[in-house]
């Protein structure tokens, strides 16, 4: 942890074995760090920067998403599931299957329809519902995806594929997903991020 003013070093924070992605609960106001190694998260209090508590996630997780009143959902990439937590209480409240999809990496919420968005491996975006636990619709995408977003006033979500390609996908309703295109980007550009005030992906 550290001074976003200074960049100088606050705390060195310990969590899970293999942490890897990393994000913000508003509705909780923790940090949650995805140990890959470990198969947990670490929910963090950034007001002290200690460990608060961890969660079992019953395997390997990939890019979490919150939904701003308290669930997060977290791609687990051996079991090729997604995992729903309370972010309050820290309990794990349920999980499905993203099959056709395997090993999911990036992830995006649709957060006024309830929608997920789980790049898979196998070249596939697998849109799931997050009240019901069940697969909506599945897509393709390009090679090595690892990065996802969704631009809720576009109602276009994306994958970032490690081949250089950004998969775009416009969410026409809740039940129906098209593909728009794929744009060129670069070679091993395969995580990204996505800017509201200025609608682009990065």
């Amino acid at each position: 942890m550290f001074d976003l003013k200074t960049l100088q070093p606050l705390a060195r924070i310990p969590v899970g074995m293999g942490p890897d992605a990393i994000t913000y609960d508003p509705a909780s106001r923790r940090v949650f760090v995805m140990n890959g190694g470990s198969g947990t998260a670490s929910a963090i209090d950034p007001k002290s920067g200690g460990v608060v508590g961890t969660v079992v996630l019953g395997g390997q997780p990939e890019e979490p998403a919150c939904d701003g009143k308290g669930h997060m959902y977290v791609n687990l990439e051996d079991s090729s599931k997604v995992v729903s937590v309370d972010t309050r209480t820290l309990e794990v409240l349920g999980r499905w299957s993203l099959a056709p999809g395997e090993e999911p990496t990036g992830i995006a919420l649709d957060r006024a329809h309830g929608r997920l968005f789980s790049g898979c491996a196998n070249n596939k975006l697998v849109v799931s519902d997050v009240e019901r636990g069940s697969v909506v619709a599945v897509l393709p995408i390009g090679a090595r995806v690892d990065g996802a977003g969704f631009d809720p006033a576009k109602g276009l979500a994306w994958s970032s594929n490690g081949e250089g390609t950004l998969t775009v996908v416009h969410e026409e309703s809740p039940t129906k997903f098209s593909v728009v295109g794929n744009v060129t980007t670069a070679l091993g550009a395969r995580t990204c991020t996505f800017d509201p005030r200025r609608g682009g992906s990065s």
